[in-house]
């Protein structure tokens, strides 16, 4: 459990609720002893002031001795707190208690009392047993207000006391059981979150060793719930990558064997010299032939390459975009003559330069113009427009020919796919002429229908 996230949360849930109990606890104690004290000291404090306000009124010419012995004749208390007379020195000549006192009293702390003031003491004597609450007062003499002593009430809080610790105890063994019983349900609340974290681990693990079919158990619809749907999407996608990639690797395998296959037949057929002239010069064709198609394949595998791994070199200049558009048709022109193609060319003469990398967009417009040659059948048309927009350029390339299915549609321009077509070809071409206008800042689309045509726009913007 070391350093785990369930152990970090446990720790976090029972933190929070041992410092809300910590404050409970101690907001409870001090309201217990300024309830229990408080009260105490209240009634003791009221009892005081009022003995002496009634006596220092109607006493006031009497000496301390005798005031003290009417109002301990009066006194009806004697039972609750032990009363005391102490002169301006501290001496007990007056008591409730009913012998004499020997010990004096310290009263520094009280001689600067006014008349209905109190001050109040709690602790212990060596004299008495238990804790001890007592407030003192000052009795007055004539009419200058002389204090010539104090009354004392001494009352023993010990039971208040006991009280106290009890309430206090009793508190503490309930805020440890809370804080045992709520560690116990962190540690399960945390639990049921690291749980599924867990699975979700031995989930990409087992993604991650190459098992693609392991799916996610989704259990709750929060945060960890769209984990699992991210997971279980990137198992797909992995899955299908994959898939394609082993297309990939299988088709070019097949399109690299092909051409070698051929070159290797006529270069053996040609060293042998059992040929006639006309059969020499046609092998010597299908070895240019098959030689340019095994280049223009290697080209296409290092570009993609290069994007894979972001080494990829633009060299942005100004680019003639129509000029750019007659020299890619220049090169397809005898091409679509042998098949009787139409070729119908609409260029916007507003269109003057773009900023753009010439060899990439030549390659991106003859790989669009080869698709449009390769899927459309004889007697079929191409168009190809450019339009003038306020942003930018668009250029349209549009044919006849036999479109591309629905469901093949949303998957073309991804890396390694091929489409079902016979004259589909190694899966890259579309994917790298994408990649090459998403690095223009441009935009790519594919419009098609199948049995109608397909429709390439593209959009480039102004220099």
């Amino acid at each position: 459990m070391k350093n785990s996230i369930r152990r970090r949360i446990t720790l976090s849930i029972f933190t929070v609720i041992f410092i809300t109990i910590l404050i409970f606890e101690a907001v409870f104690i001090i309201g217990v002893r300024q309830f229990y004290y408080g009260r105490a000291l209240g009634i003791l404090s009221d009892k005081a002031v009022s003995i002496a306000n009634f006596y220092n009124m109607y006493l006031r010419y009497e000496d301390l001795y005798r005031k003290g012995t009417v109002i301990l004749d009066n006194y009806e208390e004697k039972d609750r707190a032990e009363l005391q007379i102490v002169d301006i020195e501290g001496n007990i000549i007056v008591s409730s208690a009913g012998f004499l006192h020997t010990e004096k009293v310290d009263v520094k702390s009280i001689r600067t009392l006014k008349v209905g003031e109190f001050h109040s003491w709690r602790g212990r004597l060596d004299t008495i047993d238990g804790e001890i609450l007592i407030v003192s007062t000052p009795l007055i003499m004539g009419n200058s207000n002389t204090i010539v002593g104090f009354i004392r009430l001494v009352s023993s809080i010990e039971e208040i006391t006991i009280t106290v610790k009890d309430l206090i105890l009793k508190s503490v063994f309930l805020s440890t059981f809370i804080l045992v019983l709520s560690l116990i349900l962190a540690s399960l609340l945390s639990g049921s979150i690291v749980k599924p974290i867990k699975h979700l681990t031995y989930v990409s693990r087992s993604i991650a060793d190459g098992n693609f079919d392991i799916v996610a158990d989704k259990k709750y619809n929060d945060e960890i719930g769209e984990l699992t749907d991210t997971i279980n999407f990137m198992s797909n996608e992995i899955k299908k990558s994959n898939s394609l990639k082993n297309d990939f690797i299988s088709s070019i395998s097949h399109e690299i064997r092909t051409p070698l296959t051929s070159i290797r037949g006529w270069a053996e057929t040609l060293s042998e010299g059992s040929i006639n002239e006309e059969e020499t010069k046609q092998g010597i064709d299908i070895i240019k032939k098959e030689s340019k198609r095994l280049t223009k394949l290697v080209e296409e595998l290092l570009d993609f390459s290069r994007f894979e791994s972001g080494r990829i070199n633009m060299n942005f200049e100004k680019v003639d975009l129509n000029l750019l558009i007659k020299d890619v048709l220049k090169q397809y022109k005898i091409k679509f003559e042998n098949k009787n193609l139409e070729i119908h060319l609409s260029l916007d003469e507003k269109i003057t330069f773009v900023h753009g990398d010439l060899d990439r967009l030549k390659q991106v417009f003859i790989n669009i113009i080869d698709n449009a040659y390769k899927f459309t059948s004889e007697g079929g048309k191409v168009l190809v427009v450019t339009e003038h927009m306020l942003k930018g350029v668009k250029v349209t390339i549009e044919d006849t020919g036999i479109g591309i299915p629905s469901q093949e549609l949303t998957h073309i321009t991804e890396k390694f796919y091929k489409g079902n077509s016979k004259f589909s070809g190694n899966g890259l071409g579309l994917s790298i002429s994408k990649e090459i206008i998403t690095l223009h800042k441009g935009k790519f689309y594919i419009h098609s229908k199948e049995g109608k045509g397909t429709k390439v726009s593209i959009e480039l913007s102004h220099l």
